[in-house]
């Protein structure tokens, strides 16, 4: 993938594929596997320092 709307294919904190059981940061939306999130203690992402996640991926509005 591509371009400013891409997503990360490898979870920053493992380094395997984003496949399954997956949460996003609920401040930056960078996806994590949950376990690797647990694991780590909040979002992998430098200087985001979020502790909370949600379980859906954030929708981005379309330019109009």
């Amino acid at each position: 993938l591509q371009g400013p709307d891409a997503v990360e294919s490898q979870c920053q904190v493992c380094g395997e594929p984003l496949a399954h059981d997956l949460v996003y940061c609920a401040s930056c939306h960078t996806p994590h596997h949950r376990e690797c999130w647990e694991y780590f203690g909040g979002c992998s992402t430098y200087a985001c320092g979020q502790k909370r996640y949600v379980t859906r991926s954030p929708r981005r509005r379309k330019a109009s």
